[in-house]
């Protein structure tokens, strides 16, 4: 239906019960979402679209890692 609401917290859980298969964590989104609630065991990035959520609010709502807005 749109409008947002995307949960990261199911792929946060995946990254989690497999960390030793991964070293890094990076998750393609807008950043229209809450925020999971739990942190990525391994290192990790989240990538915004353009017209995505501001990374600065973001941070500030808890989300995990690195979190960068493309051009």
């Amino acid at each position: 239906s749109g409008g947002g609401g995307t949960s990261c917290r199911p792929l946060i859980e995946h990254v989690n019960k497999n960390r030793r298969k991964y070293s890094l964590f990076i998750y393609l989104t807008d950043g229209y979402m809450s925020p999971p609630g739990l942190n990525p065991l391994i290192p990790t990035i989240i990538v915004l679209t353009k017209t995505g959520a501001d990374p600065d609010k973001m941070k500030s709502d808890g989300f995990p890692g690195v979190i960068i807005k493309m051009n």
